[in-house]
């Protein structure tokens, strides 16, 4: 068996780890810290369980098969009609639809000529909607989702990146999974990649923790599933890799505050998946989870996750916690019409949460020091490689396995 290493034991790393094994490698894989899942962590706070990162996954066959494999049982956000329902925050209330008649109209007029308007390679996703959509969606849609999603700014970032695959070419067709849309284990993320390591350790996949990563005696293959900082730091010190690791160092990462809020009642929050804030309204949150709607069993109270931050909002990372409650509970109180105080709530930061996908990140990727990384035996999977969500990397994952270099 040919052997392989991955650094890092987060949700990329364990993912290569599962798909490489089925490949017929002998795989390794080293974590610098005491326990698996990077950001991916289910907390039980006592009155309810609470994710610090994703709360689901976008479902595929692919994330079905390996759940099933591994005795993992996913339930599914739209198993109750509320886990459907998403809101964005216009016009001082939070609408399912937040497009005025007259704009909805403007925007139907415009949808069939869509896919005749790809973005172009210097174009931002701001030009490219104010092109394609108009004003009104881009303001009251565009931005407010990908704000939320991927913690963005619109004017910087490249439409080409996050809607090219949307408009190239015709698509293969794709098999579905049983359940469809957001899903997530019964009892957390966390759980995914515990019943992952215990699998892994099961088919001779060797996990070892507090193993700090380094180059040096590594063999080759490597895979390399670490956040991109981390990555830059240990090629600067590899040979031939130092030119990877100056155009990697461009690559911008974006802080995040995730904070879960406890209520005895709902107190007039919206019952649905959760809800987007459009900017200009007054409010600096980006978005807010209600997650004990999207996951009934998991909590008797009221649930929320709020999220900050971001590439419009860096300094939320130097408020206090009072301060960054404050915040929270005024932006709330004008999503609600109404004052209430949490019983109980639980902060977590994340300086160097995502990646933005700007122009300098896809420069980065065409660079010719990176793109040759294969040729030396290294291999980087992760969220700032251009494949965006749990489900991209899943993707990526896959891939892995039938890469004829590792062959």
């Amino acid at each position: 068996m040919r052997k392989v290493e991955i650094l890092g034991a987060g949700f990329s790393g364990l993912v290569s780890a599962y798909f490489l094994q089925r490949a017929g490698f002998l795989v390794t894989v080293h974590e610098s810290s005491s326990r698996i899942g990077g950001m991916i962590q289910t907390r039980d706070l006592g009155w309810t369980l609470t994710e610090t990162a994703a709360n689901g996954i976008l479902n595929s066959v692919a994330f079905e098969t390996l759940c099933a494999e591994i005795g993992v049982e996913l339930v599914a956000s739209s198993k109750h009609p509320e886990g459907k329902r998403r809101f964005i925050y216009r016009r001082g209330k939070a609408r399912r639809w937040p497009l005025t008649g007259v704009e909805s109209f403007r925007l139907f007029l415009k949808l069939p000529s869509l896919k005749r308007k790809s973005p172009s390679p210097l174009e931002t996703v701001e030009d490219w909607a104010l092109r394609a959509l108009g004003s009104a969606p881009y303001h009251s849609l565009i931005a407010p989702a990908l704000q939320g999603i991927y913690a963005g700014d619109p004017a910087k970032l490249n439409a080409s990146l996050l809607f090219g695959r949307f408009f190239s070419g015709p698509k293969k067709k794709k098999m579905h999974p049983k359940l469809r849309g957001t899903v997530a284990p019964l009892k957390g993320m966390e759980t995914f990649l515990i019943s992952l390591a215990n699998y892994l350790a099961k088919k001779g996949v060797t996990i070892s923790l507090n193993s700090a990563p380094s180059l040096a005696g590594v063999e080759r293959p490597l895979v390399m599933a670490l956040p991109v900082t981390e990555v830059v730091r240990l090629l600067a010190d590899a040979p031939n890799c130092v030119d990877a690791a100056q155009a990697l160092a461009r690559v911008e990462t974006l802080p995040l505050l995730s904070v879960s809020l406890g209520f005895r009642t709902s107190e007039n929050a919206p019952e649905g998946f959760g809800c987007l804030f459009a900017r200009g309204e007054g409010i600096r949150s980006l978005g807010v989870l209600f997650e004990n709607t999207v996951w009934k069993k998991r909590s008797e109270f009221h649930l929320e996750r709020w999220i900050l931050g971001g590439a419009t909002d860096r300094g939320v990372m130097d408020l206090c916690d009072a301060e960054i409650l404050s915040t929270i509970l005024t932006d709330r109180e004008k999503l609600t019409g109404r004052r209430a105080e949490p019983f109980a709530h639980d902060i977590k930061r994340w300086p160097k949460a995502l990646p933005h996908y700007t122009f300098t990140l896809l420069e980065v990727l065409e660079n010719k020091s990176v793109k040759s990384l294969p040729d030396a035996g290294i291999y980087l999977i992760g969220n700032y490689t251009g494949r965006l969500g749990l489900s991209g990397i899943i993707e990526q994952a896959e891939q892995l396995g039938k890469n004829e270099k590792f062959i």
